[in-house]
């Protein structure tokens, strides 16, 4: 008796139904496969591994921050032209408007890398800083610098018009 014996007439595009549907499987896993290493890692930044080395250092860093005890408030108002006017006002550790510091930062979008900038905001009045920014989701990277001392300071910002 052969393997053709086996089946009737009819039931012989069973083996082919099955191969069909493990090439279909295949295919498909194929495609998640090149989508996922085609596609965004994850990853916005590089030098992940030193800083996990380091990272003693920096809550050494943050707890000398931590112990200037000045205080930073942002904000955003609207503009007409679509941007938004932030203002960061920074205090001591009295409650005081810092003076003569200089203050720049990092505007990251927390999904890409590809449209971050740096900013440098500039003195307005007594403790308070600004610049304009464009609309959309960002994390605000705030660095304060007055007599050798930094602080910095991460705010997210969602700006939506």
């Amino acid at each position: 008796m052969t393997a053709v014996a086996w089946f009737k007439e009819g039931d012989r595009w069973i083996p082919s139904l099955f191969v069909g549907a493990f090439l279909v499987i295949l295919a498909v896993k194929g495609t998640m496969i090149w989508l996922a290493l085609s596609t965004f890692g994850g990853l916005a930044t590089a030098d992940y591994y030193d800083r996990g080395r380091t990272y003693n250092e920096t809550l050494a860093t943050a707890e000398a921050m931590a112990a200037l005890g000045w205080q930073v408030d942002v904000r955003s108002t609207p503009m007409e032209d679509g941007m938004y006017l932030m203002e960061a006002t920074l205090l001591d550790d009295e409650g005081a408007p810092l003076l003569g510091a200089d203050v720049t930062g990092n505007l990251v979008r927390p999904s890409s890398d590809e449209e971050d900038m740096a900013l440098v905001l500039v003195a307005q009045e007594a403790g308070r800083w600004a610049v304009q920014v464009p609309p959309g989701l960002w994390e605000l990277r705030l660095l304060v610098e007055r007599d050798g001392m930094q602080l910095a300071s991460g705010h997210r910002l969602e700006l939506v018009p």
